[in-house]
């Protein structure tokens, strides 16, 4: 069995790098958080009650975006009981 290949070999003239993109605009980062919280409780409704009472007072006329999130998590699992004596 007789296997053949080539292989085109590139001179330094053949190889261009990317232009520059000098005047394209910065990718912006994530907005700065003003305010987090994060909870866990059995009594959602109650929980985001006080969220709202302790948010903190923010300037009119400004955008914001607001999330609320409520997922239900995995019950605990129960500590394993020790074998008897």
């Amino acid at each position: 069995m007789v296997c053949t290949f080539s292989v085109s070999a590139a001179t330094e003239c053949d190889i261009k790098p990317p232009p520059l993109q000098r005047d394209s605009p910065p990718v912006p980062g994530p907005a700065p958080l003003v305010y987090g919280v994060v909870q866990q409780t059995t009594t959602p409704v109650d929980a985001l009650n006080n969220v709202v009472k302790t948010l903190p007072a923010l300037e009119n006329g400004k955008r914001y975006e607001v999330r609320l999130e409520v997922r239900e998590l995995a019950p605990v699992p129960a500590p394993p009981v020790p074998p008897a004596p």
